[in-house]
């Protein structure tokens, strides 16, 4: 096909024959200009279908090239002795042949006659050769075979550079080959030496490891799990998991186990399973599936930790924990009860306090004690630390202060107070701990406050008129428990005269130092803008409530540290001319019914209206208190009733987890229609507000 395409693109119009004989046939239909033939064909061969060529009339001076891939010199001869014009070996270039071709065709076309035919008797190795051919084309044939002896030399020599150039490459090759075989045989060898490390660490791990065919059943399973389970890995292979079921699961959790592995995910999570001694084990375990490197699925692998010891524990700690908190419930309500009444309204004094600890217990400590008819010891401390320890101090603190005060009642002097406490603290109880407060003895007949401040927060002044809050930062001693030998003198005590104007402030740090939600700190600043937002109804009884709700409902946290506030106010007798404060507990309801009726009898002398106010009054204990209050002690509720345009009733009740139990998720626990009416059906306004702890309740009685 190569020969044909040449010939067509050069101009010839080439016909093929697939034999001497198809050759033979065609010829005798159609004289060609020139032959070229193989040597080597079925049936004829090249030279026998060159002499019928020759034996012809018609093809008798028609010029034969025999290409063949034959080259010996008989080939040639013989060639020749058939009247071949030319001989040409295989491979020839295309060049040879194109100009072979012509130069037989031009041959053909000389006049006949002008070449003279000589037989030659030619003897080559023995053997003998007739060849009948004119001169000029034993010439031709012999410059040709020539040509062809170079061209096959320069070809050889040609194939020589490239053998040698291919030998050269061949060795490059080898080198590169042999050094990447000995880089292969080092990364072998270092994969078989982590193949070997990593063996090892499945045979010597801690966890169970155990790997399935896709059909669940064991194929290899470590030492481990022989550990834990009991079953030798003989007994293991071959074997499915579910050997080890301990019918803690439904068939639900086997079922999700399996569909999300077989998703292509890893499942994680507790299974119980019995050993073979029937044991229950609790593991925590990863079941995936294991890939070959194009992603097929071939095995499944488990991997789980024994956790059956640590469950045990979980659970002993759980019920030791349980046990703690209920202990901690236990000293929260202890602790709550060894605090005061959340008021203290007597002999035209007010002191209202409000606490909550960052904890369930905590270490603040304070109390009011009224140590005579005219004078009551207030102080506020705070331990060091949080939680349990610093309140189990605290109680400790608390029992000694009050022992000593009882001891001293007569003449309680700050300073000695002060004293005897560092002395006991120091060596029974603060190792570690310290104590800052500020004690204080308030004395309403000479109408003053002396205190003595040992390292605490400074006591704060607010007028009601002016609106102007100060510090009385008036000297402040260590901490008690600092130093043992320390002395407080009597010349460190402060002594400040009591304003009716004013309200006085005691706390901890918990107030100044609670932080907003972007983490800024209250302050002094922050507290003295709080106070002017009460200006308009500043009610100095609940006056702590109202401060500690409106920093929970401006996002302040108070649960970084304890809480503590008290207020202090003296009342001038004049101011309360038509206001009086009743204080009602669950047992005195009858004896303060009779002092409301005399306030009442006092300013309108009518006693249907006081009837009125009395029934309205039974009306909210019954209504309200005694219905959203389930009491575990007897909780007080003061009653303020105040003469204007009108006759202005207003509640306190205080609640907590421990005394009263309003539901004060929400607005639940207040009332909720917005009247109460007397014992005539006539309904009056009602409304309430909640202040943390407090519930305030107003109701509104026109003056006949």
């Amino acid at each position: 096909m190569k020969l044909e395409y040449l010939l067509f693109k050069n101009g010839y119009e080439p016909i093929l024959a697939d034999s001497g004989e198809q050759a033979v046939e065609m010829v005798k239909e159609k004289e060609p200009d020139l032959i070229i033939s193989d040597i080597l064909m079925p049936a004829m061969s090249g030279y026998e279908f060159c002499r019928q060529m020759k034996s012809f009339i018609k093809t008798r001076n028609t010029p034969l090239i025999f290409l063949s891939a034959l080259s010996d010199t008989h080939d040639i001869l013989k060639g020749l002795e058939c009247g071949a014009s030319n001989f040409l070996t295989r491979p020839c270039n295309d060049e040879t042949l194109l100009k072979n071709i012509e130069q037989q065709l031009s041959v053909k076309t000389k006049p006949e006659g002008d070449e003279i035919y000589e037989v030659v008797n030619l003897e080559f190795e023995g053997k003998e050769y007739i060849i009948s051919a004119s001169k000029s084309k034993i010439l031709e044939i012999l410059v040709t075979t020539y040509e062809t002896a170079i061209t096959k030399n320069e070809d050889l020599a040609k194939a020589q550079g490239e053998l040698k150039n291919l030998n050269l490459q061949l060795e490059e090759r080898v080198r590169e080959k042999t050094a990447h075989l000995q880089t292969e045989i080092k990364e072998r060898q270092k994969a078989e030496s982590e193949l070997y490390k990593l063996s090892n660490v499945v045979h010597q791990a801690k966890n169970i490891i155990v790997i399935t065919d896709l059909e669940g059943n064991i194929e290899y399973a470590n030492p481990r799990f022989t550990e834990i389970t009991g079953y030798t890995l003989a007994e293991a292979i071959g074997k499915n998991p579910r050997i080890l079921k301990s019918g803690e699961h439904d068939d639900a959790f086997y079922q999700n186990v399996w569909e999300t592995v077989m998703a292509g995910k890893e499942w994680k999570g507790e299974i119980i399973n019995r050993a073979k001694n029937g044991d229950l084990i609790c593991e925590y375990a990863s079941i995936f599936d294991i890939r070959d490197s194009n992603g097929t699925v071939r095995n499944l692998a488990k991997i789980a930790e024994d956790i059956t010891e640590k469950k045990k524990n979980e659970v002993q700690i759980e019920r030791l924990y349980t046990s703690l908190l209920e202990d901690i419930e236990l000293a929260s309500s202890v602790q709550s009860y060894l605090l005061p009444d959340w008021l203290v309204h007597e002999n035209n004094i007010s002191i209202t306090s409000v606490y909550s600890p960052s904890e369930k217990v905590g270490g603040d400590i304070f109390d009011i004690i009224q140590i005579s008819e005219s004078q009551y010891v207030v102080y506020v401390g705070d331990i060091s630390g949080h939680g349990v320890q610093a309140a189990l101090i605290m109680t400790a603190v608390k029992s000694t202060i009050n022992m000593l005060v009882n001891m001293e009642k007569s003449n309680v002097r700050p300073h000695y107070i002060v004293n005897k406490l560092n002395e006991i603290l120091s060596k029974d109880f603060f190792q570690t701990n310290y104590l800052t407060m500020i004690f204080c003895l308030v004395d309403l007949e000479n109408n003053t406050i002396k205190y003595l401040n040992a390292g605490h927060p400074a006591l704060i002044e607010y007028n009601k008129h002016t609106a102007d809050t100060k510090i009385i930062d008036l000297g402040s001693s260590i901490p008690v428990g600092w130093l043992a030998s320390y002395q407080y003198e009597e010349d460190e005590e402060v002594m400040m005269e009591m304003s009716p104007d004013s309200i006085y402030f005691l706390y901890t740090d918990g107030l100044f130092e609670c932080l907003n939600f972007e983490g800024m700190e209250l302050g002094m600043s922050g507290f003295t803008k709080f106070l002017t937002k009460f200006r308009d109804n500043m009610n100095s009884i609940i006056l702590p409530f109202m401060i500690k709700q409106l920093l929970i409902e401006e996002n302040y946290d108070l649960k970084g540290d304890d809480f503590t506030l008290l207020t202090l106010q003296k009342f001038d007798a004049s101011s309360m001319q038509d206001i009086i404060l009743l204080r009602y507990t669950s047992k005195n309801r009858k004896a303060i019914s009779m002092k409301a009726e005399a306030f009442i009898m006092k300013k309108f002398d009518d006693q249907n209206f006081y009837h009125t106010i009395n029934s309205v009054i039974a009306n909210y204990f019954h209504n309200i208190v005694d219905e959203h209050s389930e009491r575990k002690v007897d909780n007080s509720i003061l009653l303020q009733m105040k003469i204007d345009s009108d006759l202005e009733l207003t509640f306190w009740e205080k609640f907590d987890s421990n005394k009263s139990t309003y539901q004060i998720d929400g607005d639940e626990g207040l009332h909720k229609k917005d009247y109460i009416m007397d014992s005539n059906f006539n309904k009056y306004p009602l409304r309430q507000n909640r202040y943390d702890e407090i519930v305030e309740t107003i109701v509104n009685i026109p003056i006949k």
